[in-house]
């Protein structure tokens, strides 16, 4: 049911991109098949990990002048789908370094060491790992607190995360304060002594640049995705397995 002129009003795209997350949809599918029908050219950019590579989805991708996507690990799949490497550009996400500055911290003798996770709540992005991990590290650094800042996407997960706490003797030195405001996430990096990415994977994984960019170190997992291409391990932050996390 699109419309019979141009994609879009006034003068006609020179290109026409479209962005959506793995899955496709059918309108995004059918925006591209229009701007091919017409021998307008028309750019695929996807992200995430979870991408449907056959049936429509993956002809609409073929089609495409271009496919953007945010990691090599993607770009690699793409190919491996039998799609035509010369097309695939990797586009990385960008941060607002005028947003997310590195500000010098003042020497702070005696305070606590804060472990920062940014990140929505849910079962595979590895919090009961870190709630784990907590207990080692307080053996070693008592005062260390854990800070979560996220929603609870599955609120089951969160409670039983916030029983864990308790179990391994950590609740009292963990908080979930619940997600907050964009525009307070560089103070959070910045007040932060360390960041950490327990997922077992991720699609690009935004918080890594954002807390680089704030000056941050950044712990992550070492497996497929975002973070072990951005991270330079022992220089920037470190990528490690679940044991030594």
């Amino acid at each position: 049911n699109l419309p019979a002129g141009d994609l879009a009003p006034g003068r006609p795209a020179d290109v026409t991109i479209v962005n959506f997350s793995g899955h496709g949809s059918p309108f995004g599918r059918a925006i591209g098949w229009a701007a091919h029908l017409r021998g307008r050219r028309y750019v695929a950019l996807i992200g995430g990990l979870a991408v449907t590579l056959e049936g429509p989805q993956l002809r609409f991708l073929v089609q495409a002048d271009a496919v953007a996507v945010h990691t090599a690990l993607l770009g690699r799949r793409l190919v491996a789908a039998g799609i035509d490497p010369s097309r695939i550009v990797i586009v990385p996400l960008g941060v607002d370094t005028t947003v997310f500055t590195n500000v010098p911290k003042p020497p702070q003798t005696g305070a606590a060491p804060e472990i920062l996770f940014v990140g929505r709540i849910m079962a595979w992005k590895g919090l009961e790992l870190l709630i784990r991990a907590m207990a080692d590290v307080q053996s070693c650094h008592q005062a260390a607190r854990l800070r979560i800042v996220g929603p609870d996407s599955e609120p089951d997960h969160a409670a039983a995360l916030r029983r864990l706490a308790a179990d391994v003797g950590v609740a009292d030195s963990v908080r979930m304060d619940g997600p907050v405001e964009h525009v307070e996430l560089p103070a959070a990096y910045r007040r932060a002594s360390l960041c950490v990415l327990p997922s077992t994977h991720e699609g690009f994984g935004m918080v890594v640049p954002e807390a680089l960019a704030c000056g941050t170190p950044v712990v992550a997992l070492d497996g497929p995705g975002g973070p072990s291409e951005i991270i330079e391990d022992g220089v920037s932050g470190r990528l490690v397995d679940g044991d030594a996390l």
